[in-house]
């Protein structure tokens, strides 16, 4: 009897201990903080981890990744946690939608219509904003299209009928035009040219166009008779080199010697003057127009000359910095011009393959409606 007694006591002490195991929390458990949805919210009797979702959790995984759609404290990963999960670029855990990390737990990007630290914008439209995020700009390689009816970026470019270039400067030319030829142009008269363009002590350089006729003309010419003033030219002295002539090109005018400039050898000319109290100079003719060329002429002033110009039929005399000067010409407009507009006939811009350009399309005005002729 005294045995059994001893038996039910040991009974009673296990059954004890085994209902105070039963109450307590697994190691998986988090203690219960709250039902916000962030950390913790289990029941009181709640075992987070034990892959049943009780009362007070919103999942229950049972693992211990706190990054997958269940976190650790057995509520579901949302954006704003501050836990970065596997569906998140990020969680920075704030409502701050320009910093770092997006409100959505995505990362910043350009286009994603939120101006970021080092976005000048952020905007679908072209107008306003570059897929880049950085504000239009001509040359940028995004056409605005509200501003630019092109942009090639770094392909723009300016390809004019003619380019004048000296010393690094650049700039499109236009010839003058005229109804006589070249040699009627020129108007030799007592040992003297007459165009109009003559000027004490300056040399004179620029492009002829016959009206109704195809090519050009190059005249040269240095000094005058006697300007308004009543001051006279006194001895001068010039020579010239013209080098990267079309095989066409012949010479079309000696002033008052036929050695003063003469043909030498293939694409070049060599004109050599010494005058006295007059101008003095030439012409070569049979260059093509439109053409792909490229002129230079180098010129050497002894005395009298002191000035240096090219004759622009639009823009008046240039200044022509040295005596190194290129002429420049091209058959063909470019696709994108620097200011981002399109060449086309008739916009009164003369474009590579164009010989005029007078700001319409009618013909029979002096130019063509194609831009091709000047009859």
């Amino acid at each position: 009897m005294f045995r059994d007694m001893k038996l039910t006591k040991a009974g009673a002490l296990l059954a004890m201990a085994l209902s105070t195991a039963c109450g307590a929390r697994s190691s998986l458990e988090a203690p219960s903080t709250g039902s916000d949805g962030g950390g913790g919210g289990t029941a009181p009797n709640g075992k987070c981890g034990d892959g049943i979702v009780e009362t007070g959790e919103s999942c229950d995984d049972a693992n211990h990744v706190d990054t997958d759609l269940c976190r650790n404290d057995c509520q579901k990963a949302r954006c704003g946690d501050g836990v970065k999960s596997a569906f998140e670029a990020c969680d920075d855990g704030n409502t701050i939608d320009t910093d770092g990390c997006r409100n959505d737990c995505s990362l910043p990007s350009c286009g994603d219509g939120v101006v970021e630290n080092g976005e000048a914008c952020d905007s679908p439209n072209p107008d306003l904003c570059t897929p880049l995020c950085l504000l239009p700009a001509c040359g940028d390689g995004f056409v605005a299209p509200s501003k630019e009816a092109c942009d090639l970026g770094a392909s723009n470019d300016d390809r004019p009928a003619i380019r004048l270039i000296h010393d690094g400067a650049s700039q499109s030319v236009i010839p003058v035009r005229g109804a006589a030829d070249a040699v009627g142009f020129y108007d030799y008269q007592s040992a003297s040219a007459h165009t109009g363009f003559e000027k004490l002590h300056t040399s004179n350089l620029f492009l002829y166009q016959e009206s109704g006729v195809s090519g050009l003309d190059l005249f040269t010419i240095h000094g005058i008779d006697r300007d308004s003033s009543g001051q006279s030219e006194g001895d001068g002295r010039v020579d010239e080199t013209f080098g990267g002539l079309p095989a066409s090109a012949f010479v079309a005018l000696v002033d008052d010697n036929k050695k003063e400039l003469a043909m030498a050898g293939s694409g070049q000319a060599v004109g050599s003057w010494d005058f006295h109290d007059n101008t003095d100079g030439g012409v070569l003719g049979g260059i093509p127009f439109p053409g792909t060329w490229i002129i230079t002429v180098d010129a050497t002033f002894l005395t009298a000359i002191t000035s240096f110009r090219y004759d622009d039929a639009k823009t008046g005399p240039v200044g022509l910095a040295g005596t190194h000067v290129v002429l420049q010409a091209f058959d063909s407009p470019s696709a994108c011009r620097t200011d981002c507009t399109v060449p086309r006939c008739g916009d009164g811009i003369l474009d590579g393959g164009e010989v005029c350009d007078d700001g319409n399309t009618a013909g029979g005005d002096g130019c063509s409606a194609d831009c091709k002729s000047t009859s």
